[in-house]
């Protein structure tokens, strides 16, 4: 628990210098489309593993990712419409990513043993996830 609340710390110290940076609206979409693909990857491998086991809380877990992909998608397109939330929900908002992206981390530090990944694999993914985000983000 202590290793999860530093690293949900120090992610949440590096979204708001993202901030400071580059601003909240890229921010937020940087962040909401790394969560997008970061839940995409974790739902589809408890959806391999509910396919291959069985197991409900493999499927539980398959559709609460998917589902948190979801929303996040229908967040992101909301903000190419009508805007990015208020600077007052961007504190909110930053905690929730960081969390979101604690989670993450944690799931692909159990699928890294699973499948006898590279020791780094649970923090190279999220990072490659806000890197693509961040070049959409750009780009669009």
């Amino acid at each position: 628990m202590t290793q999860a609340i530093g690293l949900t710390v120090f992610l949440l110290a590096t979204l708001g210098l993202a901030q400071a940076q580059i601003g909240h609206p890229l921010t937020y979409r940087v962040a909401s489309g790394a969560i997008i693909g970061m839940s995409i990857v974790i739902a589809t491998t408890f959806l391999w593993l509910w396919r291959v086991r069985l197991t409900p809380l493999a499927l539980g877990m398959a559709f609460s990712w998917a589902g948190g992909a979801l929303v996040m998608v229908w967040w992101w397109k909301i903000a190419d419409k009508t805007g990015t939330p208020t600077a007052l929900d961007a504190a909110a908002l930053l905690l929730a990513v960081a969390t979101y992206t604690t989670g993450a981390i944690l799931h692909f530090a159990v699928i890294t043993r699973s499948f006898d990944l590279p020791r780094a694999t649970p923090i190279v993914l999220p990072v490659v996830a806000y890197i693509l985000s961040a070049t959409v983000a750009c780009i669009g």
